[in-house]
């Protein structure tokens, strides 16, 4: 057990080197892939998610030097995805490594490299702040409940988004919050891109948009929420992590 450890540990310390990681999914089981996606947002991380066909799935994770701040804190949660990741089946993950004061490398790993998960296969773990929101949120809501399932759906260039909560209202209206957090810079302008498009199209899209207040300091960012006429209706700021009050009111918004 220590030298599995061990062996995870090195590859985990390559990853907080890396730009970016792709990562290619191949037949999952069911369960496992929902596992897999809540663990990604357990670990607060944002993936492009594309479905290339019956049960082949390509992950894009932007990576702690893609990034200009927050490295450390981040790049600490995208290594930990791994052990999460060698819980699949059929995979192949790929990054590209910038070590300090060397050339640029290729890490690439799949279900063969040996590497052993010391994360509980079949683990309820839910961290403190997802279940304290839930309870305070189950306590205060009365015409909203949270689906304790996980409901992927799809967006603009057939993107897989998997929400950090799903609501369901008495009259059965169901809306999904994404939480961008302050390292998701670059999901965030996408996701806003795409919310448009989409509303240009199709003006029943229900998801709600959380966007934590030092990301928002970004002026880029900024700027881009303002002209959000989406962000205005169905969107608000957070420290650290969403209010039950402030995401009421966001949800109500889409009864109207």
């Amino acid at each position: 057990q220590l030298l599995h450890r061990y062996n995870m540990a090195l590859a985990q310390g390559l990853l907080l080197r890396a730009s970016h990681l792709e990562l290619e999914v191949f037949a999952p089981e069911a369960g496992r892939l929902r596992q897999f996606f809540r663990q990604l947002k357990f670990f607060r991380l944002l993936a492009t998610i594309q479905p290339l066909s019956q049960g082949h799935y390509h992950l894009t994770l932007d990576g702690p030097l893609s990034l200009f701040d927050q490295v450390r804190r981040y790049g600490v949660q995208f290594a930990a995805v791994l052990p999460a990741v060698c819980h699949l089946e059929q995979w192949q993950l790929t990054a590209e490594i910038r070590p300090p004061g060397g050339d640029i490398g290729q890490l690439v790993l799949n279900q063969e490299s040996g590497l052993v998960s010391h994360y509980a296969i079949s683990s309820a773990y839910i961290p403190p702040e997802f279940e304290r929101f839930a309870v305070q949120f189950n306590e205060e809501a009365s015409e909203w409940t949270i689906v304790p399932e996980i409901h992927p759906y799809h967006l603009e260039a057939n993107d897989l988004i998997v929400a950090d909560f799903t609501f369901r209202h008495v009259t059965e209206a169901m809306v999904h919050l994404e939480m961008f957090h302050r390292w998701h810079k670059i999901p965030i302008l996408r996701r806003l891109q795409q919310l448009q498009h989409q509303e240009n199209r199709d003006h029943s899209l229900h998801l709600a948009i959380a966007v934590d207040r030092p990301l928002s300091k970004d002026a880029e960012i900024a700027a881009r929420l303002e002209q959000s006429e989406i962000f205005r209706k169905h969107g608000f700021h957070f420290n650290e992590f969403p209010s039950v009050k402030r995401t009421l009111t966001c949800l109500e918004s889409f009864l109207s």
